[in-house]
């Protein structure tokens, strides 16, 4: 489960306030709550959120659904980051959910509220995924490719042109997530996904250099052999090219 750090907005418009102050709802009024105050407290956050998601998914999808065209944008981005859980292992409302977050897509501008979109589809599982974040793959703001990239890594089976378009992202934390998502997370095995791999083994960022090596090692393609041959020389922390020697069969 990825928990997103949230991010502060301008405070709530009195108005809102006093319409909060009313809610009938114990457990929603403090999701609300904590969604809303001035100081960010994430811990108290997700517990709000864990407490909520418990009850049964019909009544939270009630409860929450409504502020999913809330002006407040703390408020939208509640409606994924409470539906993404709700009703555990058999997640009842999956389909409901996608559609709602979709719609809510079509017209969000605030990146993020497309962050907490696009990590839900981290414990929704949905293969529709790749589809409904497609458009935001090239998105201005690093955080919101991040959170694409992240929701995009359940279904990488389904998303390995989104993927190979991260693994040349300017972010190297997008970089990153995105290699290890074509290298380990899928059994895809076509021209274009290893060369996007081999692209990357001599990226600058270290780690996504490994997970390039791993995933081209486990395809048994042999442009990863001499950076993990230099790689091991030079004793590299990371244990993904002695995997990957094993795999080549330069190490036993």
């Amino acid at each position: 489960m990825y928990n997103h750090p949230r991010k502060s907005t301008e405070q709530v418009r009195s108005a809102n306030a006093v319409r909060y102050e009313e809610m009938d709802h114990d457990l929603l009024r403090r999701a609300v709550e904590e969604a809303t105050s001035s100081t960010i407290d994430d811990a108290a956050y997700w517990n709000a959120i864990s407490r909520l998601r418990r009850r049964e998914p019909n009544e939270v999808w009630a409860l929450i659904e409504p502020f999913a065209t809330d002006d407040d944008p703390r408020l939208r981005a509640l409606v994924p980051d409470v539906l993404r859980f709700v009703g555990g292992k058999e997640q009842p409302l999956v389909a409901r959910t996608v559609q709602l977050l979709e719609t809510m897509l079509a017209k969000e501008a605030t990146p993020s509220v497309i962050e907490s979109i696009a990590l839900a589809f981290v414990d929704l599982h949905d293969p529709s995924a790749a589809e409904v974040l497609r458009p935001f793959v090239t998105h201005g703001d690093a955080g919101v490719r991040s959170a694409v990239v992240h929701g995009l890594l359940p279904i990488a089976d389904d998303a390995i042109p989104e993927l190979i378009a991260l693994s040349k992202d300017e972010s190297e934390d997008v970089r990153n997530w995105a290699t290890f998502g074509l290298g380990s997370q899928t059994d895809v095995d076509t021209p274009e996904l290893r060369t996007a791999l081999a692209e990357r083994l001599d990226d600058l960022h270290d780690e996504t250099r490994a997970e390039a090596a791993l995933g081209l090692a486990i395809r048994k393609d042999p442009r990863a052999i001499p950076v993990i041959v230099r790689e091991l020389e030079n004793d590299s922390p990371w244990t993904h090219y002695a995997e990957a020697a094993v795999l080549l069969g330069l190490a036993s």
